[in-house]
């Protein structure tokens, strides 16, 4: 809640050397805007940050947020990264009232989602 975020905030603020950020639902918006700005002070005042995350858990970011970071010298890993196609359709599906079930497959990956009508 607040009072974590709070105390992430002033860690990073504190931060001299290097900042290690692993979350798996990263957002834009709110708290999310917020650890932006902070992550790319630091990494403009010479602190190596680095932010590691999901790509499923942050499908909903959009690539600006992320490009924002890069540019700013904050180097990004992605894990379980989704193909842009993968990542389109996702989006796409959710935004179907009638989705029943999903699932993507290749060879050595499989992901299923099921939900109901909104």
């Amino acid at each position: 809640g607040p009072e974590a975020f709070a105390a992430m905030f002033r860690a990073v603020e504190a931060a001299r050397d290097h900042i290690n950020v692993e979350s798996y639902i990263v957002e834009a918006a709110g708290p999310g805007a917020e650890m932006q700005r902070r992550l790319i002070e630091r990494a403009r005042a010479g602190v190596c940050v680095n932010l590691l995350f999901d790509s499923f858990g942050s499908l909903y970011t959009g690539a600006a947020f992320f490009e924002a970071l890069r540019d700013a010298g904050v180097t990004l890993c992605e894990y379980n990264p989704l193909r842009r196609p993968v990542r389109k359709l996702l989006r796409e599906l959710a935004a179907q009232r009638d989705l029943t079930a999903v699932t993507v497959e290749k060879p050595g990956f499989r992901l299923s989602l099921a939900g109901g009508s909104r």
